[in-house]
C-alpha cells in the first residue's frame, strides 16, 4: 500500500508487539494539517513540557558536586560525567555500568541541591508526556475484535478512552502510539533521538540502588551507609 499523500488520509498502525494476537488492533492516526501542527506545539507549551538538554543536566551535576560532595571524591565524580558529557559529543551510547553510576550521583544529590532536582523533574515529565499527547491528538480510531471505541472532546482522546485502550492492549501501548505519529509533525532533535523507546522514562537517568558507594556529601554522612542527612 503507498504512503498517504494527504492530510485527508489515515495511517493504519499495528504495535509489533500486539501483531500476533488473535485480536490484534488497528490504530488510525491523523496526519496533521500545518494548523494542526502548530496546535501540537501549543499543547505542549501549555503543558509546560521542556526537555532541558544533555549538556545543562550535566553542567547541574557538576554545580552539585562541587556544592555537596566532600572534596576528596569530587575529582572521582565529575570524571564520571566527563566520560558521559564525552560519549554524547561523540555520538556513543552511555553504557550500562556508567548510567548506574550517573543514576546514583543523581539521586543523591537532588534532595540537597534542587536546581538538579528541578532539571531531573523537567527530563522525567518530558518523556512522560510527549507520547501520551501524541496519542491524544493524533488517534483518531481504532479496529479489531472487541476494539474500544474512543471518544474525542476539544479535539483530544478522552481519558476513559486512553485507559480503555491501555487496559485492552498493556500498558505502554499509547507510548507507541504516540512515537508512531514523530514523523508527522517534523519533531524536534530531542524526540528523534528517543523515537526508538517504547518506555520513555528509558532515556532518562533511572533511580538505582546498584551502586553501594554514593557520594558522601559535605555533612559527612553518606546516603547508603545507614546514617541520614538532612537536606537545606
Amino acid at each position: 500500500m503507498p504512503p498517504p499523500i494527504s492530510t485527508k488520509d489515515l495511517i493504519r498502525f499495528t504495535p509489533d508487539s500486539l501483531k500476533d494476537r488473535p485480536d490484534a488492533p488497528v490504530f488510525l492516526l491523523k496526519i496533521p494539517t500545518v494548523r494542526e501542527k502548530i496546535t501540537f506545539e501549543s499543547h505542549m507549551e501549555a503543558e509546560g513540557l521542556r526537555y532541558p538538554p544533555a549538556a545543562e543536566l550535566y553542567a547541574a551535576m557538576r554545580a552539585a558536586i562541587r556544592d555537596q560532595v566532600v572534596e576528596d571524591e569530587q575529582p572521582a565524580l565529575l570524571a564520571l560525567i566527563d566520560e558521559a558529557e564525552g560519549a554524547g559529543e561523540e555520538g556513543n551510547p552511555i553504557d550500562a555500568e556508567l548510567t548506574e553510576k550517573l543514576d546514583q550521583i543523581s539521586r543523591t544529590l537532588t534532595p540537597f541541591y534542587p536546581p538538579l532536582g528541578q532539571i531531573s523533574g523537567d527530563r522525567r515529565r518530558y518523556l512522560g508526556m510527549v507520547w501520551l499527547l501524541r496519542a491524544e491528538l493524533f488517534l483518531m480510531g481504532v479496529e479489531g475484535q472487541d476494539a474500544p471505541k474512543i471518544e474525542r472532546r476539544a479535539g483530544k482522546l478522552t481519558e476513559a478512552s486512553i485507559e480503555a485502550i491501555e487496559n485492552k492492549y498493556g500498558n505502554g501501548t499509547i507510548v507507541q502510539i504516540g512515537i508512531r505519529t514523530m514523523p508527522m509533525t517534523s519533531p524536534d532533535e530531542t524526540e528523534r533521538k528517543n523515537s526508538e523507546l517504547l518506555e520513555p522514562s528509558q532515556q532518562d537517568l533511572e533511580i538505582s540502588t546498584a551502586d553501594p558507594s554514593p557520594p558522601t556529601v559535605r555533612r559527612g554522612k553518606s546516603l547508603g551507609n545507614g546514617t541520614t542527612a538532612t537536606p537545606n
